[in-house]
Protein backbone atom coordinates (compact mmCIF):
# COMPACT_ATOMS: atom_id res chain seq x y z
CA UNK A 1 0.00 0.00 0.00
CA UNK A 2 1.50 3.36 -0.96
CA UNK A 3 1.13 5.75 1.65
CA UNK A 4 0.08 9.45 1.51
CA UNK A 5 0.66 11.87 4.73
CA UNK A 6 -3.11 12.10 4.87
CA UNK A 7 -3.65 7.81 5.31
CA UNK A 8 -0.62 7.52 7.27
CA UNK A 9 -2.08 10.16 9.84
CA UNK A 10 -5.06 7.95 9.58
CA UNK A 11 -3.24 5.11 10.22
CA UNK A 12 -1.26 6.31 13.58
CA UNK A 13 -4.93 7.55 15.02
CA UNK A 14 -6.18 3.96 13.87
CA UNK A 15 -2.77 2.09 15.35
CA UNK A 16 -3.27 4.29 18.25
CA UNK A 17 -6.79 3.15 19.42
CA UNK A 18 -6.11 -0.70 18.58
CA UNK A 19 -3.67 -0.66 21.30
CA UNK A 20 -6.14 1.14 24.16
CA UNK A 21 -9.59 0.72 23.01
CA UNK A 22 -9.82 -1.87 20.50
CA UNK A 23 -7.30 -4.44 21.47
CA UNK A 24 -9.29 -7.03 23.31
CA UNK A 25 -7.90 -6.48 26.82
CA UNK A 26 -4.39 -7.45 25.60
CA UNK A 27 -1.20 -5.82 26.01
CA UNK A 28 0.34 -4.72 22.72
CA UNK A 29 -1.89 -6.68 20.39
CA UNK A 30 -1.56 -8.04 16.80
CA UNK A 31 -4.38 -8.84 15.10
CA UNK A 32 -4.01 -12.42 13.25
CA UNK A 33 -6.29 -13.67 10.28
CA UNK A 34 -6.69 -17.10 10.82
CA UNK A 35 -8.53 -20.08 9.02
CA UNK A 36 -10.60 -22.65 9.67
CA UNK A 37 -8.86 -25.79 8.98
CA UNK A 38 -9.63 -29.31 9.57
CA UNK A 39 -7.00 -32.64 10.01
CA UNK A 40 -8.91 -35.37 8.95
CA UNK A 41 -8.08 -39.45 10.32
CA UNK A 42 -9.74 -42.26 10.55
CA UNK A 43 -8.78 -42.81 14.30
CA UNK A 44 -12.03 -42.43 16.42
CA UNK A 45 -10.43 -43.14 19.29
CA UNK A 46 -7.76 -39.68 19.14
CA UNK A 47 -9.79 -36.47 20.25
CA UNK A 48 -11.65 -34.61 17.78
CA UNK A 49 -13.92 -32.06 17.16
CA UNK A 50 -16.01 -33.36 13.83
CA UNK A 51 -16.68 -36.31 11.59
CA UNK A 52 -18.53 -37.71 8.64
CA UNK A 53 -18.70 -40.02 6.12
CA UNK A 54 -16.34 -39.95 2.92
CA UNK A 55 -18.28 -42.00 -0.16
CA UNK A 56 -16.50 -43.61 -2.75
CA UNK A 57 -16.50 -41.05 -5.40
CA UNK A 58 -13.94 -38.69 -3.48
CA UNK A 59 -17.52 -36.44 -1.84
CA UNK A 60 -18.93 -36.30 2.30
CA UNK A 61 -22.11 -36.35 3.75
CA UNK A 62 -22.69 -34.87 7.47
CA UNK A 63 -23.89 -38.08 9.13
CA UNK A 64 -25.58 -41.47 7.90
CA UNK A 65 -29.07 -39.91 7.54
CA UNK A 66 -27.02 -37.22 5.15
CA UNK A 67 -25.45 -40.13 3.10
CA UNK A 68 -28.57 -42.55 3.37
CA UNK A 69 -30.69 -39.56 1.64
CA UNK A 70 -28.33 -39.71 -1.45
CA UNK A 71 -28.66 -43.43 -2.27
CA UNK A 72 -30.65 -44.80 -4.95
CA UNK A 73 -33.95 -47.01 -4.09
CA UNK A 74 -32.03 -50.27 -4.15
CA UNK A 75 -29.26 -49.27 -2.15
CA UNK A 76 -31.24 -47.97 0.60
CA UNK A 77 -33.33 -51.17 0.09
CA UNK A 78 -29.54 -53.25 0.78
CA UNK A 79 -28.71 -50.75 3.49
CA UNK A 80 -32.11 -51.31 5.40
CA UNK A 81 -31.44 -55.47 5.09
CA UNK A 82 -28.42 -55.24 6.75
CA UNK A 83 -29.59 -53.29 9.08
CA UNK A 84 -32.41 -54.81 10.21
CA UNK A 85 -30.49 -58.27 10.24
CA UNK A 86 -27.84 -56.91 12.04
CA UNK A 87 -29.55 -54.43 14.44
CA UNK A 88 -33.23 -55.47 13.95
CA UNK A 89 -34.34 -51.23 12.88
CA UNK A 90 -34.22 -49.72 9.70
CA UNK A 91 -30.83 -47.59 9.14
CA UNK A 92 -32.41 -44.14 10.04
CA UNK A 93 -33.62 -45.53 13.23
CA UNK A 94 -29.74 -46.96 14.30
CA UNK A 95 -27.14 -44.75 16.46
CA UNK A 96 -24.03 -43.25 15.10
CA UNK A 97 -21.85 -46.39 16.05
CA UNK A 98 -24.33 -48.56 14.73
CA UNK A 99 -24.68 -46.79 10.93
CA UNK A 100 -20.64 -46.89 10.64
CA UNK A 101 -21.27 -50.74 11.30
CA UNK A 102 -23.96 -50.96 8.97
CA UNK A 103 -22.56 -49.25 6.42
CA UNK A 104 -19.03 -50.86 6.52
CA UNK A 105 -21.08 -54.28 5.80
CA UNK A 106 -22.83 -52.93 3.12
CA UNK A 107 -19.88 -51.08 1.08
CA UNK A 108 -16.09 -50.63 2.64
CA UNK A 109 -15.49 -47.97 0.37
CA UNK A 110 -17.55 -45.26 3.19
CA UNK A 111 -15.33 -44.45 5.65
CA UNK A 112 -16.35 -42.73 8.86
CA UNK A 113 -13.52 -40.47 9.25
CA UNK A 114 -13.07 -37.55 12.02
CA UNK A 115 -11.44 -34.42 12.46
CA UNK A 116 -9.57 -32.29 14.34
CA UNK A 117 -10.23 -28.85 14.27
CA UNK A 118 -7.54 -25.93 14.04
CA UNK A 119 -7.05 -22.22 12.99
CA UNK A 120 -3.77 -21.45 11.18
CA UNK A 121 -2.37 -18.01 10.73
CA UNK A 122 -3.15 -16.44 7.49
CA UNK A 123 -1.59 -12.75 7.53
CA UNK A 124 -1.16 -10.45 10.36
CA UNK A 125 -1.84 -7.10 10.54
CA UNK A 126 -1.24 -3.59 13.23
CA UNK A 127 -4.91 -2.99 13.56
CA UNK A 128 -7.95 -4.31 13.73
CA UNK A 129 -9.63 -2.43 10.75
CA UNK A 130 -6.72 -3.68 8.46
CA UNK A 131 -7.53 -7.35 9.24
CA UNK A 132 -11.34 -7.35 8.42
CA UNK A 133 -10.34 -4.99 5.21
CA UNK A 134 -8.45 -8.41 4.19
CA UNK A 135 -11.21 -10.73 5.24
CA UNK A 136 -13.61 -8.76 3.44
CA UNK A 137 -11.41 -8.56 -0.14
CA UNK A 138 -9.91 -12.30 0.12
CA UNK A 139 -12.79 -13.79 2.08
CA UNK A 140 -13.50 -15.91 -1.46
CA UNK A 141 -9.76 -17.29 -1.43
CA UNK A 142 -10.44 -19.45 2.24
CA UNK A 143 -12.80 -21.09 3.92
CA UNK A 144 -14.05 -19.73 7.40
CA UNK A 145 -11.97 -16.72 8.90
CA UNK A 146 -11.71 -15.11 11.68
CA UNK A 147 -9.45 -12.03 13.23
CA UNK A 148 -7.84 -13.56 16.54
CA UNK A 149 -5.79 -10.97 18.76
CA UNK A 150 -2.64 -12.51 19.74
CA UNK A 151 0.15 -10.15 22.03
CA UNK A 152 3.39 -9.66 21.26
CA UNK A 153 4.27 -8.58 24.89
CA UNK A 154 7.69 -10.33 24.42
CA UNK A 155 8.33 -8.80 21.42
CA UNK A 156 10.54 -5.89 22.00
CA UNK A 157 11.06 -5.06 18.44
CA UNK A 158 7.48 -4.96 17.80
CA UNK A 159 6.91 -2.95 20.67
CA UNK A 160 9.68 -0.27 19.88
CA UNK A 161 8.25 -0.05 16.31
CA UNK A 162 4.66 0.99 17.38
CA UNK A 163 5.82 3.14 20.06
CA UNK A 164 8.38 4.63 17.42
CA UNK A 165 5.49 4.85 15.33
CA UNK A 166 2.89 6.23 17.92
CA UNK A 167 5.67 8.84 19.32
CA UNK A 168 6.56 10.18 16.32
CA UNK A 169 10.25 9.01 15.64
CA UNK A 170 9.05 6.52 13.16
CA UNK A 171 6.73 8.46 10.39
CA UNK A 172 6.19 9.08 6.83
CA UNK A 173 8.59 10.77 4.83
CA UNK A 174 7.19 11.20 1.66
CA UNK A 175 5.18 9.86 -1.18
CA UNK A 176 8.11 7.77 -2.86
CA UNK A 177 7.71 4.16 -2.33
CA UNK A 178 10.47 2.70 0.03
CA UNK A 179 11.84 -0.42 -0.91
CA UNK A 180 14.10 -2.39 1.23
Amino acid sequence: MKHTKETWEKFVKTLAKAQTEHNAITANPIFCVQEKLVMWGKDKDHSYDVDCFYTPNGGSRENGDDLYACLDAAEKHELNGIALEKFGDMFSDLDDSDQEEALEEWDSSYLKIYGSVYWSDVCTHLTKEAAERYIKENAHNHKELRVYVNSLNRCPEFIALVQGILGGQIGFIGEEECVA
